[in-house]
């Protein structure tokens, strides 16, 4: 490893182990065995062969090579910032893995004309950041071919932390108005150099919008998303290995005072939080009363806000269905 790679260490959050056995980082998260990896092999049925995967806003490109490690035939890694595009360029250099690309590129100008469909998409730590939510699902959702994993914060609809504001807000989309918290980001002021520094913020909007759970199970309805399931994982469990509990059906987005009605009978009280993953499956009629499935953990997490984990799926595509980005053919 040069000195100008190794500048770029240690990382700011995904430890990967490197060819000559040293790691990113100490402690911090292993992507190749972190739940999130684990609930997307899942959902995939077990294996990853032969899908096509993209990781929005991939950070430092953890989650990429691990879902080439653990077998996809093709991982797309999009990352605005260069400082963090450069850490997966160190990655790529030294893993030499042929299923990955990196691509600078901001995930609020996605588009299948652009970059194609994918069998999945991976969106970690981005909605959150994001002030317009909507417009970046409904992007994705055409692009979707199977399921997108969102992981994200979602606003406490009668708390407030990490910065949100105390106050609900709105947002209006499409004549559809929905809940959540506004969220600081970092000063409108701040020149590029500096933001670009700022790898963990977002980037473009000082401030950004974090929907309810229950705003955000309707909004991903309304863009024609199937089914949401949630898969409750009480944190300190085994990565790889959800806890198992009960799993409850509607046809219609669980309101938030049932929300907090759960977390009282779980011994919650009113203020629960849980780390959760949950699965969406767009659909093809875009009907917004699908069938969404909650599967719920024995174990709340009590803090004062919802960690989540999204999956969005769709129908299988044909093979021959599948649009590949315009810059397949010139892969490295």
């Amino acid at each position: 490893m040069g000195t100008e790679s190794a500048s770029l260490l240690p990382f700011t959050a995904h430890r990967v182990q490197l060819p000559d056995g040293s790691w990113t980082m100490e402690g911090g998260d292993d992507p190749l065995t972190a739940l999130s990896t684990a609930t997307v092999i899942r959902e995939a049925g077990g294996s990853l062969a032969g899908l096509r995967i993209l990781d929005v806003g991939c950070l430092e490109g953890g989650y990429t090579v691990a879902f080439a490690r653990h077998g996809a035939t093709e991982v797309i890694g999009l990352e605005v910032r260069a400082t963090n595009l450069a850490r997966c360029a160190l990655l790529a250099d030294e893993l030499r893995l042929p299923a990955v690309r990196f691509v600078q590129g901001d995930a609020k100008e996605l588009s299948p004309e652009t970059h194609g469909s994918f069998d999945v998409v991976f969106a970690s730590g981005l909605l959150y950041h994001l002030d317009d939510p909507y417009g970046f699902l409904a992007r994705v959702q055409p692009m979707t071919q199977r399921f997108l994993l969102l992981d994200t914060h979602i606003a406490h609809p009668t708390a407030f932390a990490h910065g949100c504001s105390p106050r609900l807000a709105s947002l209006e989309r499409d004549g559809r108005t929905y809940v959540g918290r506004v969220a600081f980001e970092y000063d409108s002021a701040l020149e590029r150099p500096a933001l670009d520094q700022l790898v963990w913020a977002s980037y473009g909007n000082p401030t950004s919008f974090w929907l309810t759970e229950d705003s955000l199970v309707a909004m991903l309805h309304d863009l024609g998303f199937a089914s949401v399931s949630k898969t409750f994982v009480p944190r300190g469990s085994a990565v790889g290995k959800p806890a198992r509990g009960s799993v409850a059906r509607s046809t219609s987005p669980a309101s938030e005072a049932d929300i907090r009605a759960q977390g009282a009978t779980d011994g919650g009280g009113a203020t629960p939080s849980r780390g959760w993953s949950a699965s969406v499956t767009p659909s093809t009629t875009g009907s917004a009363a699908s069938e969404r499935s909650l599967r719920g953990s024995i174990a709340p997490v009590i803090v004062r806000y919802l960690s989540a984990t999204f999956v969005i799926r769709s129908p299988a595509p044909d093979a021959a269905a599948r649009a590949p980005g315009p810059t397949d053919e010139s892969r490295t």
